[in-house]
């Protein structure tokens, strides 16, 4: 019995393996993840029928949005609000909606006609994130609908 307590020399060393074992596997990870970038790519490619100067008149003009976006159906009552310029580059869109679509914010940063829209989006709620969202439209075999690059590592 040591200070009160018996002493067990098997289970204590037991024990330190273990913590030092959690411990070194917790350094491992955060040592890991330390050497990763803070942007990555993410890109998805698919035909789509119509040509790109149909898709991209959509995509580069705000107001029309709402012909294909997904969130719009999540949240019909989402207060939209759009900036004096909607359409090209410094359009602007900003949406405060439902849990499902949240707060947030886009801008065309770069629009080249029937080819290329970046787009940045702010996210305020439910989670705060910024990202650049490329569309890369072209008609060769395989037309590139989207790619995306992001600055931090929330979810696209």
């Amino acid at each position: 019995m040591v200070n009160g307590r018996v002493f067990h020399p098997q289970g204590d060393i037991t024990l330190n393996i273990i913590l030092g074992v959690l411990g070194l596997a917790v350094a491992v990870m955060v040592g890991l993840a330390m050497t990763k970038p803070n942007e990555f790519r993410m890109q998805r490619d698919t035909a789509i029928n119509p040509p790109p100067e149909k898709i991209f008149a959509i995509l580069n003009d705000f107001k029309r949005w709402g012909e294909f976006s997904p969130w719009d159906k999540k949240d019909p009552a989402m207060k939209r609000k759009f900036g004096d310029i909607t359409a090209g580059k410094g359009g602007y869109y900003g949406w405060e909606g439902n849990k499902d679509v949240g707060i947030g914010s886009t801008t065309i940063a770069e629009s080249t006609p029937s080819t290329k829209l970046v787009i940045r989006l702010d996210f305020v709620k439910p989670f705060e994130a910024n990202k650049i969202v490329e569309f890369n439209l072209s008609r060769r075999v395989a037309p590139r609908v989207w790619s995306g690059r992001c600055a931090d590592r929330t979810t696209l």
